[in-house]
């Protein structure tokens, strides 16, 4: 099929709203945030990630916060969402996750650094990226350089592997250096 596209503008990465009295999720902040990006002209939302506290929730915390944004849009921005997490398992186990989230948001967020331990080299980790491909089908994709646990980063070759797939419709760099990007970009 045609590769999706996601429109162009601000994506904030959205804060998980918790209960004070709890590690509950504060689902009416939540949902009142969500309009609140709607209102202010966001172009979509980024869910289940570093600022959504994505490793402190249960892995059924993160789909129900996807599902929750996701709903609360009503089609009106598109969502994407954190979908790749050592904690679910072995690859496949990720790769049943990425399925699950897909549900609930327009591409699931490869976390970068959850492909592969700090001291696996990148043909691990691309070894382990298509592979997960291979499992999603035709889940729409994102990859995000997460600085935590650890900051792994791709080099622009991976980016051009990923970018020749055709599953990933965005990128979110944090390398924070001008001259790198450029290179991610050409």
């Amino acid at each position: 099929g045609a590769m999706q596209k996601l429109p162009g503008g601000v994506w904030p990465t959205m804060i998980t709203p918790f209960t004070s009295d709890s590690k509950e999720i504060d689902w009416s902040s939540l949902d009142a945030l969500t309009n609140w990006f709607i209102a202010s002209g966001c172009a979509g939302l980024f869910t289940v990630c570093l600022s959504s506290e994505m490793y402190e929730l249960s892995p059924d915390e993160r789909l129900h916060l996807a599902e929750r944004v996701h709903r609360t849009t009503r089609g009106r921005l598109p969502v994407v969402a954190g979908g790749t997490f050592r904690d679910c398992g072995s690859l496949e186990q990720q790769a049943a996750f990425v399925r699950r989230m897909s549900s609930h948001c327009e591409a699931v967020v490869v976390i970068v650094n959850q492909l592969a331990l700090e001291d696996e080299d990148d043909d691990v980790w691309l070894m382990r990226a298509k592979q997960l491909l291979e499992m999603t089908g035709d889940t729409p994709l994102g990859i995000y350089e997460s600085p935590l646990p650890y900051h792994r980063t791709l080099t622009p070759q991976l980016i051009g592997w990923a970018a020749s797939t055709g599953r990933f419709l965005f990128h979110k760099d944090t390398c924070q250096d001008g001259d790198v990007m450029k290179s991610k970009i050409e």
